[in-house]
């Protein structure tokens, strides 16, 4: 087992998710990181875009997709989509800051 194997299980265990809850994000979040993890990375920014435009308040889909925004060289807007979540979201969620400043880095 290595990176691959795992990227592909946590896609099929994503897609499994959503299929069963469509509404779930962790599962569409999971999707894309395995999505990246696969070197998809166009895709699972292009997934995250369609479901953020679908849900504008939700602050784990525009995490992710800042994320994925970097991933795919897309920085600058990445570095807004950060600064948008540093607006909107309590302080003081250690995973939270330290995504962000890597988003930002």
């Amino acid at each position: 087992r290595g990176p691959l194997q795992d990227a592909c299980d946590a896609l099929n265990a994503g897609r499994k998710a959503v299929e069963q809850f469509p509404g779930f994000e962790p599962g569409y979040c999971e999707i894309a990181n395995a999505l990246m993890g696969l070197g998809r990375g166009e895709e699972a920014y292009a997934m995250l875009k369609n479901l953020l435009q679908a849900r504008p308040f939700s602050s784990t889909l525009a995490l992710h997709l800042a994320i994925a925004a970097k991933h795919t060289g897309r920085r600058e807007e990445a570095i807004h989509l950060a600064a948008r979540l540093r607006e909107t979201l309590p302080s003081g969620n250690i995973e939270v800051e330290r995504a962000l400043s890597e988003i930002e880095r």
